[in-house]
Parts: C-alpha cells; sequence; structure tokens
C-alpha cells in the first residue's frame, strides 16, 4: 500500500512549506556570517607556503622600491620600507623568543648588518632564490649573532660583495655570517660566497653548534672557521662543500668537535691573511675527529698543529694536494696521541710528503694507502714513539726517519711499490714484519 498517497493534501503542503522555511533559515545564518565577517582562510595557504606554515613573520619584496614585513598570523603588513635591512631588523627585533621568520625569494641588498636584537631561539629561513648581498662599502658582517642561543640559518644564498668592501680580512669583520659566545646555534644549507673573511665563522666561546650542508665560495680567508683560541666545543662541520678560498677550507680551534662528510677543494685564491692554501686544519684544541672528508688540489689536505691531542683522522681521501716541498703533505701531525687511519693519500707532485710526523709524540699512522712522489711517511723534528703499521706505501721513499727522531715503530707495512724502503737516520727505530720490495717479509730493512 502506498501510504504517501492516503496522506491529505494539507499535510503535504505543510511539510513542503517546513523544509522550505528551514533550508533558507541555514542559508540566511550563512550568509549572514560571510557578510559581516571578513574571510581570513588559512594563512598557510595564502602567504606562506609548506612547509614553513608556522612562520611568524614573513619578509618580501613588496614592489620595485619597497620590502614587507608581514605578520604571520594576521597576514597584516607591519613595516614598509626601501631599506631591505630595516625591515628585515625590525622584524628580528619584534619578534619572540622561539620565532620563525621566513624571507622570501628576491635579492636584498643590505646597508647595514643583520643583528639578533637579544633574541634566542630564531629560526631565520631564506627561501630558495633568496639573496642577503653586502651593499657596497658595508665593510661589515651580513649576518651577526651575539651572545644569544638556540638560533638557526637555513637556506638561500649570502653574497659578501667582497670586491666593493673596504678592509683586510684580519679581523672579526667581513664575514658573511660571524656567531660570537653562542650556543646551540647553526647555519644550514646555505650558499655563502665572496665574503671578504670568512663564509661563516664562530668567534669566542661556542658549543654545541657549527655548519652543515652548506656551499662557501669564493670567500677570501676561510670557508668555515670553529673557534679561535681553543673556544670552540662540541660542535661540527657536516656535509658542506668548500672551493676556492685562500687561507683554509675549514679552520677549527676546538675541543670534542667532529669534522666529516665534506668536500673541500681548491684552496687557491690570492686575498686571503697569508694564503695558506689548506684544506682542513686543527690549528689548537684536543680529541677532534676529521673523518670521511675528500680534499683536493690544496697545498696540505689535513694539518694538526702542536698544541693538539687526541684526535683522529681517518677514511679521508686527499688527492692532488699540488705544492711541492719537505715540510708539505697531506697529512701533516704536530701533536701528542693522534691516530691517522685508513685514509688514502694520493698526489704526483715531486718531492712532496703523504704523511708527516713532526714534533709530536706516541702518533699511530694504521691502515692507510698512500702514493706520491717524495717521501710517503715522514718522521721529523725530535719526534718519539711513534707507530707505523698496516700501511700500503708508495713513495720515493717508503719512510724517512731524520736525526734526534728516537723509539719508532715500523711494522706490517707493504713496501712493494716503492723506490726506496726506509731511510732511518733516528735512533732505536723497531721493526716488525714488513712487506719488502725486494719481496722479502721479515723485521730487518733491505740493506
Amino acid at each position: 500500500m502506498n501510504v504517501k498517497s492516503k496522506l491529505p493534501k494539507s499535510v503535504k503542503l505543510k511539510t513542503y512549506l517546513i523544509t522550505i522555511l528551514l533550508i533558507s533559515v541555514i542559508f540566511a545564518g550563512a550568509l549572514s556570517y560571510t557578510i559581516g565577517q571578513p574571510y581570513i582562510g588559512d594563512v598557510s595557504e595564502v602567504w606562506v607556503q609548506p612547509p614553513f606554515h608556522e612562520a611568524s613573520y614573513v619578509v618580501g619584496v613588496y614592489n620595485s622600491t619597497f620590502f614587507y614585513g608581514m605578520n604571520g598570523t594576521t597576514g597584516k603588513y607591519e613595516w614598509l620600507s626601501a631599506d631591505e635591512e630595516s625591515v628585515i631588523n625590525s622584524v628580528i627585533g619584534n619578534a619572540t623568543d622561539g620565532d620563525t621568520i621566513y624571507v622570501k625569494s628576491g635579492l636584498y641588498v643590505l646597508g647595514a648588518t643583520i643583528t639578533d636584537h637579544s633574541k634566542n631561539g630564531i629560526t631565520l629561513i631564506l627561501e630558495r632564490g633568496a639573496i642577503l648581498k653586502a651593499d657596497t662599502n658595508l665593510n661589515d658582517n651580513v649576518i651577526y649573532i651575539s651572545n644569544v642561543n638556540y638560533w638557526r640559518i637555513i637556506g638561500g644564498e649570502i653574497d659578501g660583495n667582497k670586491a666593493n668592501q673596504n678592509g683586510t680580512p684580519d679581523g672579526d669583520d667581513l664575514n658573511g655570517v660571524l656567531m660570537e659566545q653562542v650556543t646551540h646555534s647553526s647555519v644550514e644549507s646555505v650558499y655563502i660566497h665572496h665574503c671578504k673573511r670568512t663564509g661563516v665563522q664562530f668567534s669566542y666561546p661556542c658549543h654545541h653548534g657549527g655548519v652543515r650542508d652548506c656551499h662557501l665560495a669564493y670567500n677570501g680567508w676561510n670557508g668555515i672557521t670553529l673557534g679561535g683560541n681553543i673556544d670552540f666545543e662540541d660542535g661540527y662541520a657536516i656535509n658542506n662543500w668548500v672551493e676556492h678560498s685562500s687561507d683554509v677550507g675549514i679552520s677549527m680551534y676546538a675541543i670534542d668537535t667532529t669534522i666529516t662528510g665534506n668536500h673541500v677543494t681548491d684552496m687557491d685564491q690570492t686575498d686571503g691573511y697569508n694564503n695558506a692554501g689548506w684544506g682542513i686544519s686543527q690549528e689548537k684544541g684536543r680529541e677532534c675527529i676529521i673523518a670521511n672528508n675528500v680534499v683536493e688540489n690544496v697545498k696540505k689536505a689535513y694539518t694538526i698543529s702542536s698544541i693538539t691531542t687526541r684526535c683522529i683522522i681517518s677514511n679521508n681521501v686527499a688527492k692532488d694536494w699540488d705544492r711541492t716541498g719537505e715540510y708539505l703533505a697531506a697529512i701533516a701531525v704536530h701533536g701528542d696521541y693522534n691516530l691517522i687511519s685508513n685514509n688514502h693519500l694520493y698526489t704526483t707532485e715531486a718531492t712532496t710528503n703523504g704523511i708527516r710526523l713532526y714534533g709530536g709524540t706516541y702518533n699511530k699512522v694504521d691502515g692507510n694507502t698512500i702514493e706520491c712522489a717524495g717521501n710517503a711517511v715522514y718522521v721529523g723534528d725530535n719526534g718519539n714513539y711513534n707507530d707505523i703499521t698496516n700501511n700500503w706505501i708508495k713513495g720515493a721513499t717508503g719512510v724517512r726517519i731524520v736525526a734526534g727522531c728516537d723509539y719508532t715503530f715500523i711494522s706490517e707495512n707493504n713496501f712493494d711499490l716503492s723506490t726506496d724502503d726506509i731511510s732511518d737516520s733516528g735512533n732505536n727505530t723497531r721493526y716488525g714484519n714488513n712487506l719488502w720490495k725486494d719481496g722479502s717479509y721479515d723485521n730487518t730493512p733491505p740493506a
């Protein structure tokens, strides 16, 4: 039976009218909200693209003349100026600790340094295509962070414009990024180039911070400097590409710091402090790790200096350290209790050394592959109690020990392809079994 057909016409009409009335009320309410209130929408969809949708402030190019600073929550333009540095510094100055500031793509020519404004925990994100460029005669750092903690600078590009800066790179300015007396702060994934002094420098007491995944090129002094007087601790330089600096690719005055996964090449510029042309240097410090790096086309690939102890140089590759001389080497160590192991060193340059120990004691050279046209391993400058073991050695001389060096231990090395096995002017040199170039395997060097 069709019940619906049995209903009176008056009931059908009432039901229809009630339905129409309910629909009208709902529509009127929605229309009232739309007309009476502005539609804010999702901020992340309007002006901040993921994954940076939580930015507290956004900086961008407004038109050909002006730059803006926008509140990331309300979408309101809070600063509008023709001076890029004024907008960025105003945003940082009005931020609260822990804020994220997102700089959109565009060229920002800075007539003044970007500073921290005593804010902690700031994350400054430069979008791909965002360039912070030092204006002509800025004569200062592009970014300067001091006496704050937990800063992160991520992405984009910093151009030091060194050709148009005055001064020489022997002070603490003219860097791409200078961080002083900071903790837990980092520079990540930034292309930093043509700075008069250094791409990134941590100076004075700093700890738990560093540089990772950056590209540093054509900087006048160093690509990266960590510390200044054994005052950088528990830090790192990881997975950076450093090229075409004048003095050192990565330099550290550090304790318990790790330098790993970096590619350092062509330290060949001539506008640095002394144009040393080194790849990675441990100037002062202790208990650091230099591992899994590639260094090529430099004067010295890895250098550990005299006030350095208990460091590890391991699993690195050095190719074509391209300067000759008795005191130059792929790895040069002037310190005590250091381990140099499992490195691959190769060059065709005449007279240069593979590994040079000078003035240090109780160092261990173990498991390296060394191929050079000079001394594969050189022990000098009163270095005592050093062990040379388990290496594959090819050089004009396999191991050279000069006068004044005592108690060197040489064992389980392969001298098969060396022109001469040993040149020993030291005292009390001890031998285990080695494979000598004449094919013998024993503890007595061939005459």
